[in-house]
């Protein structure tokens, strides 16, 4: 994700300098050298060492905070102290609501900190709104993502998470925990991903649109990862590889879901992937129900070593970033996309990227269906 947000950054001829944070330098300067410009250094950075982030953030204008969510409020609280406008990928929904209980104190330090603005959370946002905003009431939001070909696209922590840790759905004007893995759905996506099975899964959006798309019912989020992923995940939990409890092995004494995240950490990551989202924004319009639905395919890209999820990702948080650096947002606080986002610009800008939000596949948004 970091990958394809520092690249497509330092492709903006708005953005003077780009500085990527590694704990592991070593990797932030092989990515540095292979990209070969004068914009871009590397800086060494430990999300949990609060006085050296917030020395390392000394004169920047935007954090772009990629790390695993678990870091999230440590990175919010060091870009507070810096006085940085800061964004997210997502708190899967848990760590989003901690964050949000930070936005007074990011307001009085006169700053935007925008929560979860990646692909999904993120584009999937902002879509919500666009479909809200041309409607009179909302009733339902369904929000759905998939992809085809490759593996493991991003944080295999957050990924094991997703497919653990219950989701939460709002339905009926109530917030409800279901099972992991439940609430099966056939989803026909655009070519080239098709036809896939969608799950239930633990998103930040759920965290935040019941509260700030007026009227709406029912707000879920589902996601269908490649068949390998379900059908391999079923396999380590059944042995136990997802666990968190430790275990004696030998002299030593693991957690077993920290060996899986380091044998798959190990695995190269191969950015073959198409990704896909789609938003169903249900309600009425001059009386007559009537179902906004927006998509948007992203494709992988062999010139920036990323999947089609990286690129979604990427892109959006680096338009959002260039954004908050230029005072183009001026709503202060701890906000997700929906709140301080224009839909019409931001789309705008995915489209000069090769990412096209479209309505049943097609580029016109018609409302008489």
């Amino acid at each position: 994700m970091g990958n394809a947000i520092v690249r497509d950054l330092l492709e903006s001829p708005k953005v003077s300098e780009v500085i990527v944070g590694d704990i592991d330098i070593s990797k932030a300067e092989m990515l540095v050298k292979e990209l070969n410009n004068p914009k871009v250094t590397t800086a060494y950075v430990n999300a949990t060492d609060h006085s050296g982030l917030v020395k390392a953030l000394k004169d920047v204008d935007v954090l772009v905070n990629a790390t695993w969510y678990y870091f999230n409020v440590l990175v919010m609280e060091a870009a507070i102290e810096a006085k940085v406008h800061y964004l997210d990928l997502g708190g899967l929904y848990h760590k989003t609501l901690e964050q949000l209980k930070l936005s007074e104190k990011v307001k009085g330090a006169g700053l935007t900190h925008v929560l979860g603005m990646g692909a999904s959370p993120g584009i999937t946002n902002v879509l919500t709104r666009h479909g809200a905003e041309r409607l009179d009431d909302v009733e339902e939001i369904h929000i759905r993502a998939g992809q085809v070909g490759g593996g493991i696209s991003y944080s295999i922590r957050t990924i094991i998470d997703e497919l653990t840790m219950r989701p939460v759905i709002y339905e009926n004007g109530e917030f409800k925990y279901v099972d992991p893995l439940t609430g099966e759905e056939i989803i026909e996506f655009p070519e080239p991903v098709g036809r896939v099975k969608a799950y239930y899964s633990l998103h930040s959006e759920i965290a935040t649109l019941p509260y700030n798309i007026k009227g709406v019912k029912t707000v879920d989020f589902k996601v269908a990862f490649h068949p390998d992923i379900y059908s391999d995940f079923k396999v380590l939990n059944k042995l136990g590889f997802t666990s968190t409890e430790p275990i004696k092995v030998g002299e030593v004494t693991v957690k077993p879901r920290d060996v899986l995240f380091a044998l798959l950490s190990s695995m190269p990551y191969e950015p073959i992937e198409t990704f896909v989202l789609r938003v169903t924004v249900t309600g009425r319009r001059k009386s007559e129900k009537t179902e906004c639905i927006f998509e948007l395919v992203a494709y992988p890209r062999k010139d920036w070593k990323a999947g089609g999820v990286a690129v979604a990702t990427g892109v959006s948080a680096s338009i959002v970033a260039q954004m908050l650096g230029s005072g183009e947002i001026e709503i202060k606080g701890a906000v997700p996309p929906e709140v301080c986002i224009d839909p019409k610009p931001f789309i705008q800008e995915l489209a000069k990227r090769n990412l096209k939000v479209m309505e049943n596949q097609k580029s016109v948004f018609n409302l008489n269906k």
